[in-house]
């Protein structure tokens, strides 16, 4: 479950998924998953305009696991929008489907602490509102996670 809320825009989205574990070797292993789930965004400016939509997410994480329990991993996914949301005029164009890439791992600096990275990748779809196109983002991340 993932939300936002800024001056233009109140938005949740919750997923539920399945996933499944292939060990393709002892290092190796591919986790193919689906979620489904639903997306609600509350606009605040102007008319207060609220859509909500069915989502599908289709998925694949892979992970190379070293001996010594460093990992590394890609996890590209898809999210498709059932449904249009509301608010869009004859001039705007709205794609349902949302590419995403996230890549990653984690060095074990002893048994019970690991320093980990991962960067994330949205890219554009061809929604254009009012003909401006979004555009890509990405994200950086830097964790130290303490395990017990």
């Amino acid at each position: 479950m993932i939300g936002s809320d800024n001056k233009a825009t109140r938005s949740t989205t919750a997923v539920a998924s399945v996933i499944y574990k292939w060990s393709v070797t002892d290092n190796i292993m591919i986790f193919p998953m689906m979620g489904v789930g639903k997306t609600q965004v509350n606009n605040k400016i102007g008319r207060a305009d609220e859509s909500s939509s069915n989502i599908v997410q289709p998925g694949v994480y892979a992970m190379y696991a070293f001996d010594a329990g460093h990992w590394l991993y890609a996890n590209p996914k898809m999210t498709h929008t059932l449904s249009k949301p509301n608010g869009f005029g004859a001039k705007d164009k709205y794609d349902a489907n949302t590419w995403e890439v996230e890549l990653g791992g984690g060095y074990m600096i002893n048994d019970w602490s690991s320093a980990e990275f991962k960067i994330e990748h949205k890219f554009a779809n061809n929604t254009s509102i009012n003909g401006v196109k979004g555009k890509d983002d990405t994200t950086a991340w830097i964790k130290y996670a303490i395990y017990w």
